[in-house]
């Protein structure tokens, strides 16, 4: 149990800095997601690029090979939960997420008053 959680913090030590993905012009990449606390609104997340693996497949090809002969039953899965409800556009999401976090620079900017006034000596 201890080489697995090793080899667990080695791989997460070797991919959390992963950059956003990129299209071939330039674009950041994004995904859709939709998590069951939201009942079907979407989630926007930046898509990362692919793990690295060469660490572990290292490690796995010098430690023992106990587990080889284990059999695995595959069962159907069934259709994820997010199949049920409606797919929006993808730029349309990625629009909002974009002007969500616009959304206070533009209220700082086209303040004109200040939102409270103090006269000393009162």
């Amino acid at each position: 149990m201890l080489s697995r959680l090793t080899l667990a913090a080695m791989h997460f030590n070797a991919n959390c800095g992963r950059k956003q993905a990129m299209c071939g012009n330039g674009e950041k990449q994004y995904s859709i997601h939709f998590p069951k606390y939201k009942k079907g609104e979407p989630t926007v997340r930046e898509r990362k690029t692919e793990c690295t693996y060469a660490d572990v497949d290292k490690l796995l090809r010098t430690s023992s090979t106990a587990g080889e002969n284990i059999i695995q039953i595959q069962q159907p899965c069934p259709p994820p939960i997010c199949a049920s409800y409606p797919h929006p556009d993808k730029t349309e999401v990625v629009n909002q997420l974009k002007s969500r976090f616009n959304f206070f620079s533009v209220i700082i900017f086209f303040t004109p008053l200040p939102l409270y006034s103090f006269t000393p000596g009162n």
